[in-house]
């Protein structure tokens, strides 16, 4: 089965299917302005726990996957890294993972080291500033 009908990775590509407006550039709501960073941008603040020797997969790739895949209904370390093996070869291009996923074990070691705070701020604040624009943008 396929990760795409669940997939909310459109969001990574950017917000123009959320609000069109910033397909053309033109923003004039501060709120859509903040909402429009990318998911990995957000977790590119999250610091890395790891050592650089053996470090195969970036931090920020790692995350966004395991993000997606928990949006997408993963509730464990296995469902998450089946999940990230079932993308497109294009989509695990675009989260920076080349053509091969991180295993189950790689998402286990890493979700359990990082700061779990740090993660829940940079997520749910990207999370907040998105239902903020839907908001905006359903009110228009």
């Amino acid at each position: 089965m396929s990760a795409c009908p669940s997939s909310p990775i459109a969001v990574l590509a950017g917000c123009s299917d959320t609000a069109p407006e910033l397909a053309n550039g033109v923003t004039a709501d501060p709120v859509v302005e903040a909402a429009a960073e990318d998911l990995l941008v957000v977790l590119a603040a999250v610091s890395d726990p790891r050592k650089s020797r053996g470090v195969r997969h970036r931090l920020v790739t790692v995350l966004a996957a395991a993000v997606c895949a928990v949006l997408a209904g993963a509730r464990s370390y296995v469902a998450i890294a089946e999940w990230a093996q079932d993308l497109p070869v294009s989509v695990r291009l675009r989260l920076g993972m080349g053509r091969r996923a991180p295993s189950e074990s790689t998402f286990r070691r890493v979700l359990q080291r990082v700061d779990a705070d740090e993660l829940d701020i940079a997520v749910s604040g990207w999370l907040a500033r998105r239902a903020a624009v839907l908001t905006s943008t359903a009110l228009m």
